[in-house]
């Protein structure tokens, strides 16, 4: 019987179910012991999201570390965080290992110790081990996507050398131009870097006058959907700026939807042009974690998606969302999201920073003729990033452990 350990000790939520449910799918049908090691904060917050992962009626043990929450964000600070996050998993690993001998260990966020696991080699010992790496940059620059940092060159030699260890045996990215990079550079190792599109999936389908009545939200409205964690790089007040502007049609209605986080917390508590609009019903605001289920009234109520993020260069769950429901997306003109809209054509990129840019993108995809060429798009596309088709990939990477 072979035996897995799964790590994610950090994120909450729906980070939490993410990748994990889908590696617990490839799982299903086989004799498989797992163990899954989370932050006690992860385990006492994110009941939701464990429920979640049980129904893949694949059985897994829960495994705790101490928290190790970042606030703050300085480059001193990650490191440090990094260093303390590396050894308290290689603590817990001798602990557990004493007991039972993993086969494999997946890692499914393996930036958090990327540097750690150059610095120190791998945690596991002789175990063989794999990760998903999110948030790559330093390779952004040759496909002239803006991303300003002081740590490019060093980020490089850091992840050629991530590669090298010998017990790693793939990283899979959701960054389809990091592989590209890879081997239009000649890297040693480059055949362990992995690019698989996100896996997104809804469980409950509702029609879209139900969604809207359950959400409290008007029937004629046209809905435009800001979905996750709301960060300052969900660019919510550009968006919300089309308010201001008397060419906007009376029906469009916005929908924020997700936690609220500290520095935009304030600002849609307490900002007087924000209440106004939820005052006269044009803004709604949800807080928090969103279930399956609100989660999908949410995506089934809506016209379009926006994602047009500022000061963002990486993929987006959001989009993949969006695409699974078949709705349209406005997206920045810039950013790994705008180099693949570029092949596929599912969504209408803009400069974030004007209101009549918004505006016009939101007339172009209500138009009848536009927003049929987009969803005809949206389901060629949907087609290559099936959930099933992570699964299969992640099953043709570890073809010894099934």
């Amino acid at each position: 019987m072979k035996r897995i350990l799964i790590i994610e000790t950090e994120y909450e939520g729906h980070y939490l179910t993410g990748y994990i449910k889908y590696i617990l799918r490839s799982f299903k049908d086989q004799k498989v012991k797992i163990t899954l090691l989370t932050s006690i904060d992860a385990k006492k917050k994110a009941k939701g999201a464990l429920k979640i992962l049980s129904r893949e009626k694949v059985k897994f043990n829960i495994d705790t570390i101490q928290n190790f929450k970042n606030h703050n964000y300085s480059s001193i600070n990650l490191i440090v965080n990094q260093i303390r996050l590396y050894f308290a998993i290689k603590k817990k690993f001798r602990q557990i290992s004493l007991f039972k001998k993993f086969d494999h260990i997946f890692l499914t966020s393996i930036q958090k110790i990327d540097k750690t696991l150059v610095f120190f080699g791998s945690p596991f010992q002789d175990t063989n081990f794999s990760g998903v790496y999110l948030g790559a940059k330093f390779h952004l620059f040759k496909y002239k996507i803006y991303y300003k940092s002081r740590f490019n060159y060093l980020s490089n030699k850091f992840f050629q050398r991530l590669l090298k260890i010998t017990t790693l045996q793939n990283i899979i990215t959701n960054d389809h131009l990091l592989k590209e990079y890879l081997h239009s550079e000649n890297w040693n190792n480059s055949d362990k870097l992995k690019f698989l599109h996100d896996p997104k999936e809804f469980n409950f389908t509702f029609n879209k006058s139900y969604s809207k009545k359950k959400l409290h939200i008007p029937e004629k409205s046209i809905l435009i959907l800001v979905y996750g964690a709301l960060i300052e790089s969900k660019a919510i007040i550009e968006l919300l700026s089309i308010f201001k502007d008397a060419k906007l049609n009376r029906h469009v209605r916005v929908i924020l939807a997700g936690k609220h986080l500290e520095k935009n917390k304030n600002f849609l508590l307490n900002n007087k042009f924000i209440n106004k609009l939820k005052l006269k019903k044009r803004l709604f605001i949800i807080n928090g974690w969103i279930s399956e289920k609100k989660e999908a009234l949410l995506f089934s109520a809506t016209d379009i998606v926006w994602i047009g993020y500022k000061n963002y260069s990486s993929p987006s769950g959001v989009f993949y969302q969006a695409i699974q429901k078949n709705i349209p997306s406005i997206i920045s003109n810039d950013g790994l999201i705008n180099n693949l809209n570029q092949k596929i054509k599912v969504a209408y990129p803009i400069s974030i920073h004007s209101s009549s840019n918004i505006i016009k993108a939101i007339n172009y995809i209500l138009n009848r003729r536009n927003k049929k060429k987009i969803k005809k798009n949206i389901l060629k596309f949907s087609k290559i990033c099936d959930p099933k088709k992570w699964v299969l990939g992640f099953k043709q990477m570890n073809p010894k452990l099934f």
